[in-house]
């Protein structure tokens, strides 16, 4: 995970699913390598408190969103690199 001045970065689609499907904005996707996809979400007070709470099994959240996040996100990554 990477903190920048005016949004929250992470490559972990697990927790970009989470943040996304708990309604943080998602502003872009950015590819630094080949392998690798990076989330940027717009930046909330509220991420640090739900990074925590997924981080001690403390979130609770719809698993059906889950899910779709999860989708959505996978759509995008693989829309980005043309497959």
């Amino acid at each position: 995970m990477e903190n920048q001045t005016d949004n929250f970065s992470t490559s972990d689609i697990k927790i970009a699913s989470y943040l996304l499907s708990k309604g943080i904005s998602l502003i872009g996707v950015e590819r630094p390598q080949v392998r690798k996809v990076i989330f940027v979400f717009e930046k909330s007070n509220l991420i640090t408190q739900l990074i925590q709470d997924y981080l001690s099994d403390k979130a609770i959240v719809n698993p059906r969103v889950l899910f779709e996040s999860f989708a959505n996100l996978k759509s995008i990554i693989f829309r980005e690199i043309g497959i």
